[in-house]
């Protein structure tokens, strides 16, 4: 019986100590825009294209179940 009462004790301290840690990494709120980042005039787009240098494809044909 003393072994479930220190583990029941233990998983609650480790809950406990899991939930701190946890409620003090909020301190960032998500942007809607990725503007918000950028630092005025440290930021120049000339060009917005996407250029892809490699395309590899592989086709493996399934085997079928009879």
């Amino acid at each position: 019986m003393d072994i479930f009462i220190s583990i029941g004790l233990g998983v609650a301290i480790a809950f406990i100590i899991v939930f701190i840690q946890k409620s003090s990494l909020k301190s960032v709120v998500k942007q809607r825009a990725a503007s918000c980042y950028i630092k005025d005039g440290s930021f120049k787009l000339n060009t917005s294209t996407d250029v892809f240098l490699y395309k590899k494809t592989e086709k493996t044909e399934k085997e079928k179940k009879e």
